[in-house]
């Protein structure tokens, strides 16, 4: 998502005080309101007040509450490796502002700022926030992406800017009987958030039923161990309520299935009694989002259920993130 960066400030405020409206009649040019003294005078503070809040966006408040209006900054804990393009960053949210953060439930991210091009873009924490104050960030460097690419890059002890949290979709445990999550490559982390939430914080008794069926490239691009043992624990310790499938391209040991998630696969997902409440989330790739579930529209919004899902009979809603 880009946002407007501060070395603009000047040339917007600059375009907005010398606009004038003028119009011609009988062969002279005479000026409207915005050419008068009183035109001129409400241009500049428009000009002034769009390079204030420019400035005040641009600029982090290191005694300010984490917010979803403003920038706070934190700092790099660890940036661990964990393939050839992803990393496991950590940052530690001050202690000085943690009380003052409320946290909402699953699923929620935060903006980290690429301070070089005043650019942002949303990352959804693993596990939420500890008590501590540390949030991990499983990133992904793509060819195309400024900001993985500038996140990769940061050494440990840096400071960084984010704010938050964005409730980018939210949890209720009363609402559904049974949630399908479907995810590819790093979009695996808002299900790993919504899974440490339900099966880590003494919920383990949750009416729901989850099946997350998540798939990778190589075992390159796998998430980090922490992130799979997690996987395995929850749904050994919880077998009649989670149930996973892992799919990696060219590999069928262990307990992974070769290629990607297949049409049998959800079907299967979603057998259950027609008198339950299913829900599908996706989360990974437009390629992947656009096969199985449609795109969604140009503006953002969910649009209509197209690829694989909207041939599969059935009573259930989908959500793509």
């Amino acid at each position: 998502m880009l946002s407007l960066s501060c070395a603009r400030s000047r040339a917007l405020h600059a375009s907005i005080k010398s606009r004038t409206v003028s119009s011609h009649s009988t062969g002279e040019t005479r000026k409207g309101f915005w050419g008068s003294k009183q035109g001129y005078a409400v241009g500049g503070a428009l000009g002034v007040s769009t390079a204030i809040g420019i400035w005040a966006w641009c600029k982090a408040d290191k005694d300010r509450p984490l917010s979803i209006h403003s920038f706070s900054p934190v700092t790099i804990l660890s940036s661990e490796n964990t393939g050839s393009n992803t990393k496991l960053v950590r940052l530690k949210i001050p202690d000085r502002i943690l009380p003052d953060i409320s946290f909402p439930p699953p699923i929620w991210s935060v903006f980290v700022k690429d301070s070089d091009i005043q650019i942002e873009r949303p990352f959804t924490p693993l596990e939420g926030a500890s008590e501590d104050g540390a949030l991990d960030l499983w990133v992904k460097k793509y060819s195309d992406s400024e900001m993985g690419r500038w996140i990769h890059s940061r050494p440990v002890g840096e400071s960084v800017e984010i704010r938050g949290p964005h409730q980018t979709w939210a949890w209720k445990e009363d609402t559904w009987d049974r949630v399908v999550m479907i995810a590819g490559g790093t979009g695996v982390t808002p299900f790993h958030q919504l899974l440490h939430h339900v099966f880590s914080k003494g919920t383990k008794h949750s009416p729901v039923e989850f099946v997350l069926l998540h798939a990778y490239r190589s075992m390159d691009e796998i998430p980090p161990p922490a992130v799979m043992d997690n996987f395995s624990k929850w749904s050994k310790t919880n077998p009649n309520k989670l149930k996973i499938s892992t799919f990696v391209e060219g590999e069928t040991s262990g307990s992974y299935q070769d290629g990607k998630v297949t049409e049998s696969a959800i079907r299967e997902a979603l057998a259950t009694d027609d008198r339950s409440r299913t829900l599908v989330l996706i989360c990974g790739p437009d390629r992947m989002i656009n096969a199985l579930v449609g795109p969604k529209t140009w503006d953002g919004s969910q649009g209509p259920v197209g690829g694989v899902l909207g041939k599969i009979p059935g009573k259930f809603e989908v959500w793509k993130l």
